[in-house]
C-alpha cells in the first residue's frame, strides 16, 4: 500500500513538473507585423533618338537606374565613347551629381580624310563587346562626397553600383545609388531628374580634323553650320545623345 502511494505521489508530482515545464516552454503569441508597402509599378520609356529603353525606381534607400540597347551601333558608341548618369536633386538639368561608366576608351587619332571615307563602322561582334564591357572595372564619380569623387571601383562599398551586361544581343546598364549620398536630396523636394548622356566620338581624336567646340570647328552635335558633310560620313558617331527625365522619389 506505501509504495503504491508512493508511486502515486510520485507520479503526479512528474506530470506537475512536466507541465510547468511544458508552460515556461511556450512563446507569447507574435504581434502581427504590417507589410511593407508595395513598390510602385517600374515605368519603362523609350528614347528614340538614343535607341534606348529606361527605367527608373527607388526604395527607401536606393536610387536605381536601368537601360537597355538592343541597336549594335549604338551599343558600340555607348562602349567606345563612353555614358554619363546624372541627378540633379533640384529637378533642373544640370549636370551636378553623376557617374560616368563606362568611361571613354582611349583610340588612336585616325587621318580625318580616311575617317570620314571609312563611313559608320560595322557593328562589332556581341562576344567582342561582352569581352570589353567585362574589362569596364572603374567608373569615375563627380559632384559627390570629397572622398567619394573621383576614379573608383564599379562595386564600391559605399552602395554605388555599376555594371554592364550583354543578354541576347541587348546591352544592359544598372546603377544604383544610395540617396543619402546625393547631395540636396530630402523629403521636402522629391521631384529629382534623370540625366542620360551617351556621348558621341570626340571630333578631335582625327588628326587634320576640326576641333571640337564652337566656330569652324565640328561639335558634339556634327559639322559646322552650312558645310555639309562628306557624304558617307556618319555623323551620328559625333553627337551626344541626350535624355532627361524627372522623377519624383517614392515614400514608403
Amino acid at each position: 500500500m506505501i509504495s503504491n502511494r508512493l508511486f502515486r505521489s510520485s507520479a503526479v508530482a512528474l506530470l506537475a513538473l512536466f507541465a510547468r515545464g511544458a508552460a515556461w516552454g511556450q512563446q507569447p503569441a507574435l504581434r502581427e507585423q504590417p507589410a511593407p508597402a508595395p513598390l510602385p509599378p517600374v515605368k519603362m520609356h523609350y528614347d528614340g533618338d538614343a535607341k534606348t529603353g529606361y527605367s527608373v525606381i527607388n526604395t527607401d534607400k536606393l536610387l536605381k537606374v536601368r537601360l537597355w540597347i538592343a541597336d549594335s551601333q549604338q551599343q558600340r558608341k555607348i562602349m567606345e565613347n563612353g555614358l554619363e548618369l546624372w541627378v540633379d536633386s533640384k529637378g533642373k538639368k544640370n549636370k551636378t551629381t553623376g557617374i560616368i561608366y563606362p568611361l571613354p576608351s582611349v583610340s588612336p587619332a585616325l587621318p580625318a580624310e580616311a575617317s570620314a571615307k571609312a563611313g559608320p563602322p560595322p557593328p562589332a561582334p556581341h562576344s567582342s563587346l561582352q569581352t570589353i564591357a567585362a574589362r569596364q572595372k572603374e567608373i569615375k564619380l563627380v559632384g559627390f562626397s570629397e572622398e567619394l569623387n573621383g576614379i573608383q571601383n564599379q562595386h564600391h562599398p559605399s552602395g554605388i553600383d555599376v555594371s554592364l551586361r550583354i543578354i541576347r544581343d541587348t546591352l544592359y546598364y544598372e546603377a544604383q545609388i544610395p540617396l543619402s549620398l546625393v547631395p540636396g536630396i530630402s523629403g521636402d523636394n522629391p521631384r529629382v531628374s534623370i540625366g542620360i548622356i551617351e556621348k558621341g566620338k570626340d571630333p578631335s581624336l582625327f588628326v587634320g580634323g576640326p576641333p571640337p567646340g564652337g566656330g569652324d570647328g565640328m561639335g558634339p552635335g556634327g559639322p559646322p553650320p552650312g558645310e555639309p558633310p562628306p557624304g558617307d560620313m556618319d555623323i551620328e558617331q559625333f553627337a551626344n545623345n541626350v535624355i532627361w527625365y524627372k522623377y519624383s522619389l517614392y515614400r514608403q
